[in-house]
């Protein structure tokens, strides 16, 4: 009974040996089948789906297309041996879209493959026991259509996967995700092609895995990436932007954590790289552009492959997705209480956020804060990439507000030097006899 308590507490699952009754703890998303009207009429669908995270090892896809006659639609469950034995506890958000499959248009539910709770206390040694793989299933029915699985994929797989149209013709191109090792993980899927052809191929290695970079520090990634189309003077990239942090243990303090931006140059959708043919980026093939300034440049020789940007402050973490608006990047993260940077408040110690802002090229601070944003006419130092955010506690993310606002987690809202974009319209005008 004594060692049962003290793994509960450990493993922050309630105090006194008592586990919360998590239930049905996992964010829904839905797909929708809709004219563009906003009502939904017969033919036309809506179904929810949703994970358990720590109440369970499984997912749920419902038919709510009449809400007062909703239908289960299917359900997985991981540990039953078949297809989804490797399904952890599901804390992978899925991400709904449709992709290419033999060119017949199929609605799929992409998630990963969850949690094991080994993390609680620790990185498992060798391989996860659950959690290492990534699935693409049938929206509809659940059916599997794909498992995604490397000798390289060792670690769970607890965060929402990014799914990216880079065509825009609206089927899903490419997945990114990354893993509890510090692992970002690549899936393609090429349109018309068939789900066995689809390929898989490890992007970076920023964790525990990577001892070949010297570093192989304890990163977790729990939050989706952002994937932004870019071009630097040697061509184009996929900017891949992901930070880390440990959302298990947000009081820890023992890891180095930065905002990563990689440049993926294998940028086709018609011919992607075949499985394991990519080398993944490693800590030190980033360039640190933690202390570079204006004078300076950010624009070292190590920006081929992208850059790193470190948390600095005790302790400090990525804890939620970044989003890149007009070639920023904002973020956020966590500072937790007893930290040397906090200000000693008469207040129970919640710890603070930050809010950043840096430019997804270099990442330069772009905003000097001595100013207001209609006179800005030089960059600022790097103390200007970041500032407090005025509520305590884990921030969330950055949601934008076209044309050049964000909604800041601390509920406020705030402009940046963003281009404005204005929709325009031509048209052409015909004989009437034509």
């Amino acid at each position: 009974a004594t060692t049962e308590k003290l793994t509960r507490v450990d493993r922050g699952l309630g105090s006194f040996g008592i586990q919360p009754p998590y239930g049905v703890d996992g964010a829904p998303v839905f797909y929708t089948e809709d004219d563009g009207d906003g009502t939904i009429e017969a033919g036309e669908k809506v179904w929810l789906f949703f994970g358990l995270r720590r109440g369970g090892r499984a997912y749920y896809g419902m038919d709510i297309s009449d809400p007062e006659n909703p239908s289960l639609l299917w359900r997985i469950e991981g540990g039953k041996g078949g297809d989804f034995d490797e399904l952890g506890n599901t804390f992978s958000t899925p991400t709904v879209g449709n992709v290419s499959i033999g060119g017949t248009k199929t609605p799929v539910l992409i998630f990963g493959g969850g949690y094991d709770f080994g993390y609680d206390s620790g990185s498992p040694v060798g391989a996860a026991s659950m959690g290492n793989a990534l699935y693409v299933v049938d929206a509809q029915t659940g059916a599997l259509i794909r498992k995604f699985t490397d000798p390289d994929l060792l670690d769970s797989i607890a965060s929402p996967v990014t799914g990216v149209d880079l065509n825009g013709d609206g089927l899903l191109d490419r997945v990114v995700v990354g893993d509890m090792g510090g692992n970002v993980w690549r899936m393609d899927l090429p349109s018309g092609s068939d789900a066995a052809d689809w390929t898989v191929n490890r992007l970076a290695s920023f964790g525990l895995r990577a001892g070949v970079d010297g570093d192989g520090q304890d990163r977790r990634f729990f939050h989706a990436p952002d994937v932004v189309p870019f071009r630097d003077s040697t061509g184009d990239y996929d900017a891949v932007v992901i930070g880390s942090g440990n959302r298990a243990t947000p009081l820890g303090s023992t890891v180095d954590n930065y905002m990563f931006m990689i440049k993926d140059r294998a940028v086709s959708t018609i011919n992607p790289p075949p499985s394991g043919s990519l080398t993944p980026t490693k800590v030190g093939d980033l360039a640190n552009i933690t202390t570079c300034t204006q004078a300076t440049s950010c624009a070292t020789p190590g920006l081929a492959n992208g850059w790193k940007l470190e948390l600095e402050v005790g302790g400090e973490k990525s804890l939620a997705t970044p989003i890149t608006l007009s070639g920023i990047v904002f973020f956020t993260s966590f500072i937790p209480p007893g930290s040397g940077d906090i200000d000693a408040q008469c207040t129970p110690p919640e710890g603070e956020g930050r809010l950043y802002a840096v430019g997804l090229a270099e990442g330069n601070a772009l905003v000097n804060r001595d100013k207001p944003i209609d006179e800005q006419d030089d960059s600022g130092d790097p103390s200007d990439r970041w500032e407090k955010l005025g509520s305590a506690g884990i921030p969330a993310e950055v949601v934008a507000l076209p044309p050049n606002l964000i909604l800041r987690p601390d509920l406020t809202v705030q402009q940046y030097p963003g281009r404005q974009r204005w929709r325009t319209f031509w048209y052409r005008e015909e004989d009437a006899g034509q």
